[in-house]
C-alpha cells in the first residue's frame, strides 16, 4: 500500500468579496486510465460583499478539473481524497486555495522487485560463499600438494645418460 501526497493551488475570482463565512472542497468525478489520473476538484462555500448582509450571504461553486501523470502504471488506485485544505481571502479578488490531495494505491510490481531483488541478492550471496569455499578448498589442496615437494633427507640416484 502507498501512499502519495500533491499539493494544489488554485485562485477563485470572486471580485466583490469581503469575507469568507465557509469553504468546503471534496474530490468530484475520479478516474484512472493509462497513467493518468482525471478528477474534478469540487469548491463550495458562502461570502460577503459590500451589498450582501451577514444574515444572507452569498454562495459560490465551482468545479476545477485536475490532471496527475504517473511515471509508472498503478495496479489498484484504492482512494483519492483530500487531507488538508488551507485558504487565503484576497478582499475585493478572491480567494487562494491549497489543497493536499492524498492518493492511496496498491501498485504490486514495487513488491515483486523488491522480492526479485531479495532472491538475486541471495543467489548472489550464496555463488559468492561457495566460490570462496571452492577457493578455499583448492587452496588447501595446492598445499597438501606442495608439503609432498619440499626436499627430504631421502638420498636420491641421479643416472645421467650421453
Amino acid at each position: 500500500m502507498m501512499k502519495l501526497e500533491i499539493k494544489n493551488n488554485q485562485f477563485i475570482d470572486i471580485n466583490d468579496l469581503i469575507k469568507t463565512n465557509k469553504l468546503n472542497c471534496s474530490v468530484e468525478n475520479y478516474n484512472y486510465e493509462n497513467k493518468l489520473l482525471k478528477g474534478e476538484f469540487l469548491i463550495q462555500g458562502e461570502y460577503i460583499n459590500d451589498s450582501s448582509c451577514f444574515d444572507e450571504p452569498f454562495k459560490f461553486f465551482k468545479k476545477v478539473p485536475f490532471e496527475i501523470m504517473f511515471i509508472e502504471d498503478v495496479i489498484d488506485l484504492d482512494d483519492v481524497e483530500i487531507k488538508e485544505l488551507e485558504y487565503f481571502e484576497v478582499e475585493r479578488r478572491g480567494i487562494e486555495i491549497e489543497i493536499t490531495l492524498v492518493l492511496t494505491y496498491n501498485n504490486n510490481r514495487s513488491e515483486n522487485i523488491e522480492n526479485v531483488t531479495e532472491e538475486i541478492y541471495e543467489e548472489i550471496k550464496n555463488d559468492a560463499s561457495t566460490s570462496v569455499d571452492e577457493i578455499l578448498n583448492n587452496t588447501l589442496l595446492e598445499q597438501k600438494v606442495s608439503t609432498n615437494t619440499f626436499p627430504s633427507n631421502e638420498r636420491k640416484t641421479r643416472i645421467k645418460l650421453f
